[in-house]
């Protein structure tokens, strides 16, 4: 989250998270920030200050700008519940333009190395380009055909040069994001009180990425 350019010779651009009037400390971008832990659905309002407010409210913690989140509350009258659900999916949308003519490579000939009496044609493993020979199906040695203790069945065996059947489009998959929340609220002797259960799952668009995480209110 950022609301303004670098603050600070340390580099740090965060905003103050304050919810219901206390500062949260930063975390680091490893771990998210606070906003992240907070159940959606139990979130009154937010408020955005930058500038002078934020600095005369909060002093230097402020310099970076400051979000203040308000969390629904008990209320008097009758008792209410809640409950709230909601399903969503991402897609990655627009991907660079990639050429699937020339492999790796800067040149346009495969290196040849003389290996137990034969000779295999080599792509230039160490050049990260692309514009190396062009894909026409011939043999050549993989990198994983250099593992004799691990991939034997593979060791020393060339293979086509083929573009890869599988490309960029084939990596990602769909993203889904369930929210489900209940919570109740009652007025006791004068004293507003709300309870909220709330639970998310979310899988992104990348494989082995996901999320699942319950939160608790009261």
């Amino acid at each position: 989250m950022e609301l303004r350019g670098k603050g600070s010779v340390t580099g740090s651009n965060q905003p103050l998270i304050v919810i219901d009037g206390v500062p949260m400390v930063d975390m680091g971008s490893k771990y998210g920030d606070s906003a992240s832990e907070i159940n959606k659905d139990d979130i009154e309002s937010v408020t955005v200050l930058t500038g002078g407010a934020a600095t005369a409210l909060y002093g230097s913690r402020g310099g970076n700008g400051v979000i203040l989140y308000t969390t629904k509350s008990g209320k008097g009258g009758k008792t209410s519940i809640d409950i709230n659900s909601s399903v969503s999916f991402d897609r990655a949308y627009i991907a660079p333009k990639l050429q699937n003519e020339y492999g790796g490579g800067s040149s346009l000939d495969f290196t040849q190395q003389v290996i137990n009496g034969t000779t295999y044609n080599l792509p230039q493993y160490e050049v990260d380009e692309s514009w190396g020979p062009k894909y026409d199906g011939t043999p050549y040695l993989p990198w994983y055909a250099f593992d004799e203790k691990y991939l034997p069945e593979h060791y020393l065996k060339p293979v086509p040069w083929q573009a890869p059947r599988k490309d960029i489009d084939k990596f990602f998959r769909t993203g889904m994001n369930i929210n489900n929340s209940a919570s109740i609220t009652r007025s006791i002797s004068g004293t507003n009180l709300r309870f909220s259960l709330g639970n998310t799952e979310t899988t992104g668009i990348v494989p082995t990425t996901e999320l699942r995480r319950t939160s608790l209110a009261f």
